[in-house]
């Protein structure tokens, strides 16, 4: 083994005694050192480069659609607010249930207000023939609300407009309107108060059934 080891350093002196031969020499052990450190470092290197983009690439698609989804959710949300009153006109316009007291509440405060006197007020939970026959989607209810009403002719058709321009919509089926007896009149017992009003009207809302 050593004389081996002597011969093979003998041959590779005599290899290298010349300068040609040295240059030789080094040229093939630094394309073996090349090699050797692209198998070992710069190739896995470059394939972790390769994979690290492509994730940087998906990462940046995904961030790009985040970026989109939330400048939705931001200009959903602006406009939102900018008609929040809006919202709040039609939710008290068509409410989500019958809300029967806001009704009486609306009512009571178109009568007052042309200084007329509530005299009865009755809800019934079938809505007219016409609201049946049009086949309205059934999430839309209505309910039927007929009113009596006193005061003067001039109070009594201004309830009347007030009833049809409210927000609620209020949409009258039918109404009368009759001058008291002349008697009751001439005795002082309807003073300002001369003709009543009956009023059948049908409101709506949003059904959860």
């Amino acid at each position: 083994m050593p004389q081996q080891y002597k011969n093979a350093t003998k041959k590779l002196n005599e290899i290298l005694s010349t300068s040609q031969n040295k240059s030789y020499f080094v040229g093939a052990v630094t394309v073996i050192f090349i090699v050797i450190m692209a198998m070992v470092g710069i190739i896995p290197a470059y394939s972790a480069f390769t994979f690290q983009n492509e994730e940087n690439g998906k990462r940046d698609v995904l961030i790009e659609k985040l970026r989109k989804k939330l400048k939705t959710s931001q200009t959903l949300s602006e406009e939102y607010t900018n008609k929040s009153s809006l919202v709040d006109y039609f939710n008290k316009s068509f409410p989500a249930s019958a809300e029967q007291q806001d009704i009486i509440d609306t009512i009571n405060a178109i009568i007052s207000n042309n200084g007329a006197q509530l005299n009865r007020i009755t809800f019934n939970n079938t809505p007219s023939p016409g609201f049946a026959q049009n086949e309205y989607d059934n999430q839309v209810g209505a309910q039927t609300v007929s009113i009596a009403v006193e005061g003067s002719q001039s109070g009594l058709l201004s309830v009347v407009t007030d009833l049809e321009s409210n927000r609620r919509i209020l949409n009258i089926l039918t109404l009368t309107m009759d001058r008291k007896a002349q008697e009751i009149i001439d005795a002082g017992e309807a003073f300002n108060k001369e003709y009543v009003l009956n009023v059948n009207m049908e409101y709506y809302f949003f059904s959860k059934q």
